[in-house]
């Protein structure tokens, strides 16, 4: 197998998983991601595609990573434009009731001169870097890292974290991107719960 159909392969089946676990559409609309997106947390504790992580182990902003997926992604002059990471919930406060979803976790701005300099923490940061707090008796929550290009630099955040400052449930990130003409090019996301449930 190339190592291009190997890359496409991976690409697609990231795009499975988030799309089995409503990532799309709750979140984004469905892209192919150009990259894998790693996430590291403080106690070496990795977001995984799913995989679920104590509260208290993702308190602190994690390390990101990515490696390419697709075939001449690592060929494109990635130095233009500016790189976005964010973490949203779109469980807030319960996935059952979405009423404040999303909730924007954090927003990040680097430089087109961070990127391929991996892995990453460091940048502006848009919106501090807040770790997931589920209410008690709500369920696992989907928290969702996002990384997004585009061409616009020095952007606002929300004016609020419930809903991203905007009018409805399970709206946020997409219409944030959207109106800055950013595009979602790698995405990961975890579990995590109350202890009380």
């Amino acid at each position: 197998m190339s190592s291009s159909t190997s890359s496409d392969n991976n690409a697609n089946s990231i795009k499975e998983v988030l799309q089995k676990n409503e990532i799309f559409p709750h979140v984004l609309d469905s892209f192919t991601p150009s990259f894998a997106l790693k996430a590291t947390f403080q106690n070496g504790r990795e977001a995984s595609l799913g995989n679920t992580i104590d509260t208290e182990d993702a308190q602190e902003a994690p390390k990101l990573s990515l490696h390419s997926l697709v075939e001449n992604a690592s060929k494109q002059d990635w130095s233009k434009g500016t790189w976005y990471a964010v973490m949203t919930d779109p469980d807030a406060p319960s996935r059952h009731d979405p009423k404040w979803s999303e909730f924007c976790h954090w927003i990040l701005s680097f430089s087109p001169q961070s990127f391929p300099q991996l892995p990453f923490q460091k940048g502006d940061q848009i919106i501090e870097y807040m770790g997931p707090a589920p209410p008690e008796k709500t369920g696992k929550h989907r928290y969702v890292l996002v990384l997004l290009h585009g061409e616009k630099s020095g952007l606002e955040g929300p004016n609020d974290r419930k809903n991203w400052g905007m009018e409805g449930s399970r709206v946020g990130l997409r219409q944030w991107a959207q109106k800055h003409g950013l595009k979602p090019v790698a995405a990961n996301f975890f579990f995590a719960q109350n202890k009380t449930q």
